[in-house]
């Protein structure tokens, strides 16, 4: 063996600088089991250097006889297509000699570091809720996903000896894109499956968009399923098996074969469901993102139009026709291209998938290309190139990508129990309903109408407000109120239409107000004087009504209870607050501007139902 070796590890790139950081210092860690060798790496797209750029560094240094490896768990387009590529057109172009190792695969070491990550999420789930057999748990191991079946099925191996070494009741596999099922619908099913302890663990080298996305729909269902435990376990990152399995790969680059598993590479031969791909032509799909760095466009969530807290996906699935999406980790890109003279001699014999290999590009890609490059050369050529990614023929599966969205519209919660359930579980967790004493359903409720458990800050309820609200309803007194809008916001479940009395309608309201100059709402309130004792009041609106309402009490109107919740800018503050310091009778308010019929509606519907066993509804 002649020549000066060196190492060079390909890696694909993330918009996650984290990502790059950690892929970064498991090639440092690399560069220990090899000090007499140099060690680079560089990536296929978004970040730098490319890999390209730690070729040339490997060459500055002597080098001649390079041996690569692909940084990735298993072997899909990007370690069987994208590298190689990049790693023949190099060593065409540059006269020196490249070898090109396996991917991490299946292997013992790999899985011993899968298992101390599982086992340390066990260990949390342990320490929250007592321990439990591992019989009693679920796990479900998620993968990448890829438009490769052979890849997808190794995530299935890897979840199989989990379940299995450690006997797990229950083992389903997931992927965060491309392919099915995806997190949250496979999510959603295991937690129908009877288990009170899941374990989520992400086989993924290192962090990025798609492990944010995994935890982010593992959240999401927690949320849904407060009953259940999940627990997150971390993914692999450098741990010290994972970086002995990097260094085998490259020394058994000297040592013997290293072929890659091609027994059901889709490439080499017809794989059920993929019959067509036989003998694609080994090319990279990467040059319009190659060197573009972790802060290219769709690198940020806070960026995108479709997500939130972390990066769904969505945005590939509602894309148009004319736009270009990336790989299903979504948020689009735009276009800095590099040079990619494509000489694709593939003689290298670790992966050459027996296609067809040498072909000139005519390729109709349709980019402009005006590149300004880090080797200098400012090079136009605007060759269309028409590579691309074949269709994955599974793409429209309602469990994989397109689960995210639904007929254009994002993925949401239908079930009706579900939506209750989750949103009552978020308020009581958030908030202190205990409180309030007996009037905890009231508080309850006007945190659900509200949408803002913050609104308890300033709740103030008086005396017995719900025993006063009940008893005058079963005595059949009636409810009045300031406005239409708050007496349609009053469940005629609880409290029949007819014993719901609003005078704004009436038609001398209207000029009783003009010539009181004051509003509709008070003359409302005004127009019901005579049936105000013993009744209950509700007041959604107006603080012009609550101010009437008090004047009408210093009369000597005693109403039975007295629900205020006027909304505004100007009144809504001081009503409620002279409410406050009145005292006239059992009464709800909520200091400061808030309010509104929604609140009001909610609080007495939580009084009417407060003892019936039954779901209140506006």
């Amino acid at each position: 063996m002649s020549g000066k070796i060196g190492v060079m590890v390909c890696g694909h790139g993330s918009r996650s600088k984290s990502a790059v950081a950690e892929f970064a210092t498991a090639a440092e860690a690399l560069k220990t089991r090899f000090p007499d060798w140099p060690v680079e790496y560089g990536y296929l797209e978004f970040a730098n250097p490319v890999i390209r750029d730690g070729l040339d560094a490997l060459r500055a240094k002597g080098v001649d006889h390079i041996l690569a490896v692909p940084g990735m768990l298993f072997a899909a387009m990007h370690a069987k297509n994208d590298i190689p590529s990049v790693l023949n057109t190099y060593a065409a172009k540059h006269g020196i000699r490249i070898d090109y190792g396996r991917e991490l695969g299946v292997d013992a070491r790999m899985l011993r570091a899968a298992g101390e990550r599982v086992r340390a999420a066990l260990e949390e789930l342990d320490a929250a809720h007592g321990p439990a057999p591992a019989s009693e748990t679920c796990l479900v191991v998620v993968g990448r996903g890829a438009s490769d079946p052979d890849a997808n099925g190794n995530v299935a191996k890897v979840a199989r000896l989990l379940w299995e070494g450690f006997g797990f009741g229950w083992c389903e596999t997931a992927y965060s894109g491309v392919t099915f099922p995806l997190v949250e619908p496979c999510l959603e099913k295991v937690a129908k499956l009877g288990f009170k302890r899941v374990v989520v663990f992400p086989y993924f080298l290192f962090s990025g968009i798609l492990i944010d996305r995994i935890y982010g729909f593992a959240d999401t269902v927690a949320a849904r399923h407060p009953d259940i435990a999940f627990a997150k376990a971390s993914y692999l990152g450098s741990h010290p098996a994972v970086i002995d399995t990097f260094a085998e790969r490259v020394t058994e680059l000297l040592d013997g074969p290293a072929a890659m598993n091609c027994g059901l590479c889709k490439y080499r031969i017809q794989v059920l469901g993929f019959e067509d791909e036989v003998g694609a032509p080994q090319e990279s799909h990467h040059h319009h993102v190659e060197g573009m760095g972790a802060s290219a466009p769709g690198s940020a969530v806070e960026t995108c139009r479709l997500c939130h807290t972390f990066c769904t996906g969505a945005c590939r699935l509602l894309a148009g026709p004319g736009d270009h999406r990336h790989h299903g980790d979504g948020h689009d890109h735009g276009h800095a291209h590099h040079d990619h003279g494509h000489s694709h001699a593939h003689d290298h014999a670790h992966h050459d998938h027996a296609h067809e290999h040498t072909h000139g590009h005519g390729h109709t890609h349709d980019h402009d290309h005006g590149h300004a490059q880090a080797e200098g050369h400012g090079h136009d050529h605007g060759h269309g190139h028409g590579h691309h990614h074949p269709r994955y023929p599974h793409e429209n599966h309602p469990l994989g990508p397109k689960s995210v969205v639904t007929g254009g519209l994002y993925t949401y919660e239908r079930d009706p129990d579900a939506i209750y359930a989750q949103s009552f579980a978020i308020i009581r967790a958030e908030a202190d309903l205990a409180r309030f004493g007996d009037a905890a359903p009231l508080a309850e409720r006007i945190a659900h109408a509200a949408g803002d458990t913050g609104v308890l800050a300033d709740l103030v309820v008086h005396g017995p407000v719900i025993a006063a609200a009940k008893a005058a309803l079963a005595a059949g007194r009636p409810v009045i109120v300031d406005t239409e809008m708050t007496r349609h916001a009053i469940a005629a479940r609880y409290v029949p239409r007819e014993q719901v009395r609003c005078h704004i309608l009436d038609a001398e309201t209207p000029a009783e107000a003009e010539a009181a100059a004051t509003t509709r709402s008070a003359i409302a309130i005004r127009r019901a004087a005579d049936a105000l004792t013993g009744s209950v009041v509700v007041i959604g609106n107006a603080p012009t009504a609550l101010f009437e309402l008090l004047e009408l009490i210093r009369g000597g109107a005693r109403p039975a209870a007295i629900f205020g919740f006027p909304v505004g800018f100007v009144g809504a503050v001081e009503s409620k607050a002279a409410l406050v310091a009145m005292a006239p009778a059992p009464f709800a308010t909520v200091r400061g501007r808030r309010g509104g019929s929604a609140i009001a509606g909610a609080a007495l519907n939580a009084a009417a139902a407060a003892t019936a066993d039954t779901r209140i509804s506006a």
